[in-house]
């Protein structure tokens, strides 16, 4: 690959998920007003602090669509490309999460449970995760050169959408087998 990048869905908006024994839900535009800002967002691996493999400071970015938040990296020059090539590749990190701050949220019992709903939230980092929380978020090497340069444009390109799908199928399929080998131990 001549330019390769590491990207994908970071969030997708308007869809239920767990997060520590609640239910949020983000809604479309969430990150609006976060992306743009000056504050550095970095790119972890698992959530961890330590493991940091790159931020908006060295290319990381960000755009805002109806179905979600994508994000793209360029690997060249990026001393962890190695690293996010192989964890990617590889399957073991093939999702994303993001670590977020609330901003504007409400809380509704719905059937009985307690639902964040967040209309506008601050985007402190987003990590490269072997399982998501949000079902679909995936993360994608591949090369520029074969993609969109703007990844506004991109993300809503036919080549993404099927990325993601394919992304995807493959994460279920790993879960099953996570889940058969679970059982057998």
């Amino acid at each position: 690959m001549k330019r390769p990048v590491v990207q994908g869905w970071a969030c997708l908006y308007d869809q239920a998920f767990a997060h520590g024994g609640r239910v949020v839900y983000i809604k479309s535009g969430a990150f609006i007003s976060t992306i743009h800002n000056s504050s550095a967002k970095r790119l972890l691996l698992d959530h961890a602090d330590g493991l940091e493999v790159g931020s908006t400071n060295t290319g990381l970015e960000f755009a805002n669509a109806l179905k979600g938040l994508a994000f793209r990296m360029p690997l060249n020059g990026n001393p962890n490309a190695e690293l996010i090539a192989n964890t990617v590749g590889t399957d073991q990190r093939a999702c994303v999460s993001v670590g977020i701050k609330f901003q504007d949220f409400e809380t509704r019992e719905i059937h009985g449970e307690q639902v964040d709903i967040v209309s506008k939230a601050e985007l402190l980092e987003c990590s490269l995760v072997q399982y998501g929380a949000v079902a679909d978020t995936y993360a994608r090497i591949c090369d520029l050169g074969d993609s969109d340069e703007s990844l506004w444009s991109a993300c809503r390109s036919n080549s993404f959408i099927l990325d993601q799908h394919v992304a995807n199928l493959r994460t279920r399929g790993r879960r099953i087998v996570d889940g058969l080998r679970k059982l057998l131990d």
